[in-house]
């Protein structure tokens, strides 16, 4: 039987953990360029790029909490 409910609530429940994930990079890596380490010590500190903590602790269009809030907004269910 193909239970397309359960894959559904799967994909919901992934990408529920991806937003908070990615929450809780951007908190670190703000907090720790905060605290005074270099981009390149954060990256080492979290095991990402350089530019992925730029893009983490940027605060302006197409930053990662921008395009978070845009694709929350694109992928919620329409009333058809």
């Amino acid at each position: 039987e193909v239970d397309v409910a359960a894959a559904r609530e799967a994909v919901a429940d992934a990408a529920r953990l991806q937003k908070e994930a990615a929450g809780k990079s951007r908190e670190v890596a703000r907090a720790l360029r905060a605290a005074g380490l270099s981009v390149s010590d954060t990256a080492a500190v979290l095991g990402i790029s350089r530019g992925r903590v730029s893009q983490l602790t940027a605060n302006r269009p197409g930053s990662a909490a921008s395009v978070t809030k845009r694709i929350d907004s694109a992928a919620r269910p329409t009333d058809a």
